[in-house]
């Protein structure tokens, strides 16, 4: 931050995510190492969501583990995002805050560049359409619904939004006859 490198505790709890971060830094990232069979689970899943998370903060740390980017990239199975933003805000925390800060927008096309290489499809919110055909165009399926889940029906419809995606995207192109 402009104060100096803080403890996400501190930056979070202490300082209520008031500065702006500009790095972020996993203490102990080069010696960790991914639970025993998570590597192997990702190659056999058949649906990998990324749920609507940070993507510094929950996220990251799962994807800075040696060995876990480079095995979602090989997985045979789709990897489906929900985003965390509606209308370019978090609901909760400070993830918009702290994408604008590391140089990133606060929009799905920011998630995207954030998840590069991983995202076959992305779950946005009704607020979010305009960026749906951008995102489609370079590739990524992309449904738009309600998504915050503030209740167990609501949940569901989002459960349920990603699962059909990932069976289409499963699903092999019909060839021209």
């Amino acid at each position: 931050t402009p104060k100096g490198k803080l403890a996400f505790q501190e930056y979070l709890v202490r300082d209520r995510a008031r500065s702006d971060v500009r790095k972020i830094t996993y203490a102990g990232i080069r010696t960790a190492k991914p639970a025993p069979g998570i590597l192997d689970t990702i190659a056999r899943a058949d649906l990998i969501l990324i749920a609507p998370s940070n993507p510094f903060v929950s996220i990251g740390p799962i994807l800075a583990l040696p060995g876990v980017r480079g095995a979602l990239r090989k997985a045979r199975a789709p990897i489906i995002g929900v985003s965390p933003l509606i209308g370019g805000r978090t609901v909760k925390g400070p993830a918009d805050r702290m994408m604008r800060g590391l140089g990133f927008a606060a929009s799905p096309r920011g998630l995207v560049t954030i998840y590069k290489g991983l995202l076959d499809g992305l779950l946005l919110d009704e607020k979010d359409q305009k960026h749906q055909s951008g995102l489609v165009a370079d590739g990524i399926a992309v449904e738009c619904l309600p998504i915050l889940m503030n209740t167990a029906t609501k949940s569901r419809h989002v459960a349920q939004a990603a699962l059909t995606m990932a069976a289409v995207l499963r699903t092999p192109p019909r060839k021209a006859v």
